[in-house]
C-alpha cells in the first residue's frame, strides 16, 4: 500500500535476496583484498568468484569493489555490505550449530570473550562445570583487547562478552545484562613501607606511582579528582594493559593499584597484598554480560551464562553490591 503521491512500498518479492555463497565469496575478497587470492583460499576458480560477485552486484544494483592492478578495494557500498554480511554469516553458522544441537543434545559451538575481571577466578570453574555437563560443545575463547570486544560482538564474531563497563557507553545494537557490582580499593604489597601504617592520608601518596589496572581512564580520573580536591600534586599513573606486568609492579616494584579482589584474590588471601579503604581512592564498578539485540541466544550460550552467574554468587557473595537491572 502507498501514500498518495509517493512511491509504492516494495513487496517482499521486490527486495533482493542474498545468496549465502555469494556473500561468502564477497567476504573472502574483502579479507584477501584480491580476487585471485580469495579464489585460492576458497578452492574455486578466479572466473567463478568473479562471476559470483558480478551476480551479487547485479542483484543489488551497485558496484561492490574497485578493481585495480594491485587488488580489490570495497566501494562505499561494499563497506556497508561487509558489516551485514559478517553478521549474516555468523548467524548462519550459529543456526547450523543450534540445529545440530537439537538433533543431538549437548552439541554446538560457543565463541566468547572475557574481560580480565572474569578471566582468573570466575571463568575457569564455570568452564570446567559447563564442559562436564556439555562435553560435545566446542568452546572458543577469543583473546581480544577490551576496547574491541563489543565491536566484534556487534559484527557477529562473538556469541557474548562478559566484561566491566565499556569506556564509551553501551552500544545501541547490544543488550547489557548487569551481573554484579564491586568496589575497588587501594592495594599495596605487604612489603611496602606504607602497608604497616595504622592510618593513611592522601598526602602520603603524592610521591607514589599508581598502576591503572586495564581501566586507566577510571583510575586516572579518580586519582586526579581526589588529589585536586585536596590541593595536592597528582601522583604518577602508569597505563598498563598487561596483568603480569601489573602484578610485578605491585609486588616487586612498590607501585600501588586501585582494584577489587577479582584481580588479586590469591595475593590478598596469602597476605602478599593488603587492602586499604580510602573513600577518596575507591570507586564502584558494574560487571555485565553483553549480547546482540534481535538475535536468538543458543542453548549453549544460555547454559554457560548461568554457570558464570553461579560461580560469581558462590565465590564473591560477601563482596557483591546491589546492582540495578
Amino acid at each position: 500500500m502507498s501514500t498518495r503521491g509517493g512511491p509504492p512500498e516494495p513487496h517482499d518479492s521486490d527486495l533482493p535476496a542474498f545468496d549465502l555463497k555469494q556473500l561468502r565469496h564477497f567476504l573472502a575478497i574483502v579479507e584477501q583484498g584480491h580476487f585471485g587470492r580469495a579464489a585460492q583460499q576458497l578452492g574455486i576458480s578466479k572466473q567463478g568468484i568473479s562471476q559470483s560477485v558480478a551476480a551479487l552486484e547485479e542483484t543489488l544494483g551497485v558496484r561492490l569493489f574497485e578493481r585495480g592492478q594491485f587488488g580489490a578495494v570495497p566501494t562505499e557500498f561494499g563497506r556497508a555490505l561487509t558489516q551485514y554480511a559478517k553478521v549474516i554469516q555468523a548467524e548462519t553458522r550459529k543456526a547450523r550449530a543450534e540445529i545440530e544441537g537439537l538433533r543431538e543434545e549437548h552439541r554446538g559451538e560457543l565463541t566468547f570473550a572475557l574481560g580480565s575481571s572474569f578471566s582468573e577466578y570466575i571463568a575457569p570453574p564455570a568452564i570446567r562445570r559447563f564442559l562436564a555437563a556439555n562435553p560435545r560443545v566446542v568452546l572458543k575463547i577469543a583473546n581480544v583487547h577490551p576496547d574491541n570486544m563489543l565491536t566484534l560482538l556487534a559484527q557477529g564474531e562473538l556469541d557474548f562478552v562478559a566484561m566491566g563497563e565499556p569506556a564509551s557507553g553501551d552500544p545501541a545494537d547490544l543488550v547489557r545484562i548487569p551481573l554484579f557490582r564491586m568496589r575497588s580499593d587501594l592495594l599495596l604489597a605487604a612489603s611496602h613501607p606504607l602497608a604497616a601504617r595504622a592510618t593513611l592520608d592522601l598526602a602520603d601518596f603524592v610521591a607514589e606511582t599508581f598502576v591503572g589496572v586495564w581501566r586507566n581512564d577510571v583510575t586516572g580520573r579518580t586519582i586526579a579528582a581526589a588529589f585536586a580536591a585536596r590541593g595536592l600534586a597528582t601522583p604518577r599513573v602508569v597505563d598498563c594493559d598487561n596483568p603480569l606486568v601489573t602484578r610485578g609492579l605491585l609486588l616487586d616494584e612498590g607501585c600501588l593499584v586501585i582494584a577489587n579482589r577479582l584481580f588479586f584474590g590469591r595475593e590478598l588471601a596469602s597476605g602478599a597484598v593488603v587492602e586499604r579503604r580510602l573513600p577518596d581512592l575507591s570507586f564502584e564498578y558494574t560487571y555485565s554480560l553483553f549480547h546482540r539485540k534481535d538475535t536468538i541466544i543458543g542453548r549453549a550460550t544460555l547454559a554457560f551464562m548461568d554457570e558464570l552467574r553461579r560461580v560469581i554468587q558462590e565465590r564473591f557473595a560477601d563482596s557483591l553490591m546491589p546492582v540495578a537491572p
